[in-house]
């Protein structure tokens, strides 16, 4: 998809986007100080150019890059407000933060490895210009263990999105049809009456080459649906 003529920026973000926010929040530990409940942090995971792509403003230190992968020291971008929490009076970059009951990628499970904060960014009122900012926290979808089971995929084009979106499905469908259906197979038949599912159970079948597959899928789903 980044690759694609007009598309300037794109990025994967398994923890919410603006307007369409996770309210996945975790207690962090700063020394020996844990903040949780209403000081808790809302967790976001996200590809590097996340920021980039949603017009985020990096206050200080650098965002997610892609030197931030598994295996490489563990990483957190803090908002403005969760930095004036968790570190009053001092600057947050290069500090270290722990995730209460994070599993972290490559790290031995129920071992809550130091994060060490590298960037500061600008808060986004992520339910509307009327809500108050809460701190939230960036961290690289590469380093974690445990994702959500959805992603959003956000993109920043140069001119009409909707002028996009034929091309922006080719590609999708292009690199990852085969990926999809052993998950879309499965909520098909934990959701058997649903229609929409198993419609895209059977285009996936149809794009990635079975046929005959999605055929079958078809008449299953007349048989169940009459």
């Amino acid at each position: 998809v980044q690759a694609l003529p007009g598309i300037e920026s794109a990025a994967l973000s398994a923890g919410g986007v603006p307007l369409l926010p996770s309210f996945a929040t975790a207690d962090i530990r700063v020394g020996d100080r844990l903040f949780e409940l209403a000081d808790a942090v809302m967790l976001k995971q996200f590809t590097p150019d996340y920021l980039q792509t949603v017009g985020g403003t990096l206050l200080s230190g650098r965002s997610i890059d892609p030197s931030d992968r598994a295996g490489a020291p563990l990483v957190i971008v803090l908002n403005d407000e969760a930095a004036r929490r968790y570190f009053p009076r001092q600057d947050p970059i290069g500090a270290q933060v722990r995730i209460e009951g994070a599993t972290d990628r490559g790290r031995s499970p129920g071992v809550e490895t130091p994060r060490t904060v590298v960037g500061v960014v600008r808060g986004m009122r992520v339910l509307g210009p009327e809500t108050e900012l809460g701190p939230e926290g960036y961290v690289p979808l590469e380093q974690v263990e445990e994702v959500a089971i959805w992603a959003s995929l956000v993109i920043h084009t140069a001119g009409d999105p909707h002028d996009f979106i034929p091309a922006i499905k080719t590609a999708i469908w292009s690199a990852v049809p085969d990926a999809l259906i052993p998950e879309l197979e499965s909520l098909v038949a934990d959701h058997p009456a649903r229609e929409r599912l198993r419609g895209q159970s059977m285009l996936a079948l149809y794009r990635s080459g079975r046929q005959t597959d999605a055929l079958e899928s078809y008449r299953d789903a007349r048989s169940t649906l009459e």
